[in-house]
């Protein structure tokens, strides 16, 4: 049985498992409760063993297929809080260097990335030179905000260290709101935005 329990964080979807046992004229009623989010994470650090590798085997990233299925049962659970959906892309067409080193500095780049957001959100790479971030419970201006901080201090990057050939990077982002409960919809806009977007380590910030 699952039913929805309010606490100081917000609506949580537990799952309930009870069994009545009969012994001796007497009865035993012996249950647990689970919360339904936390055992969707557990369920997905299985699918996590795929998770792509840095050539130094630190973990980056979860694989898209456990990270969507994260995104998808969290929002689910989480209608009423507002969430932001963003999408980087790193471009390798004019990567003198190489596709090997084009790689190793898109790593390099992701994992410096990766600073800026929470453990809770949850990220994972979205094609060879993508990733795709699912912020939680967060406002629309922040979202433009952390984006644009992200690009700024990439692109400072990549004039300080033009050495390095580091790859130019752009954004696109959407907000996810309540009446917002289709992730492959959302994912369209996200990909639309970043078609369309001005936002890049191309232009001033």
């Amino acid at each position: 049985m699952e039913y929805r329990i309010l606490t100081r964080n917000g609506y949580k979807w537990i799952l309930c498992h009870s069994r009545l046992s009969v012994k001796s004229g007497h009865s035993f009623l012996y249950g647990v409760m689970l919360d339904i989010e936390e055992l969707g994470e557990l369920y997905s650090q299985v699918e996590e063993c795929r998770t792509p590798m840095l050539p130094e085997g630190v973990r980056l990233f979860q694989n898209r297929e456990a990270a969507v299925g994260r995104m998808q049962n969290y929002l689910s659970r989480h209608r009423f809080l507002t969430s932001g959906l963003i999408l980087f892309s790193f471009s390798s067409e004019n990567a003198s260097a190489g596709m090997k080193y084009a790689r190793q500095s898109f790593l390099e780049q992701a994992l410096f990335m990766k600073r800026f957001f929470r453990e809770d959100d949850i990220m994972c790479l979205d094609g060879e030179y993508e990733i795709l971030i699912l912020c939680r419970n967060i406002k629309e201006e922040d979202i433009k905000i952390k984006c644009r901080r992200i690009l700024k201090e990439l692109r400072y990057q990549m004039m300080s260290q033009a050495s390095k050939a580091l790859l130019p990077v752009r954004t696109g982002m959407t907000v996810i709101r309540v009446q917002d409960d289709d992730f492959n919809e959302c994912y369209g806009r996200v990909r639309a935005s970043l078609l369309n977007t001005a936002l890049s380590t191309d232009q001033e910030l």
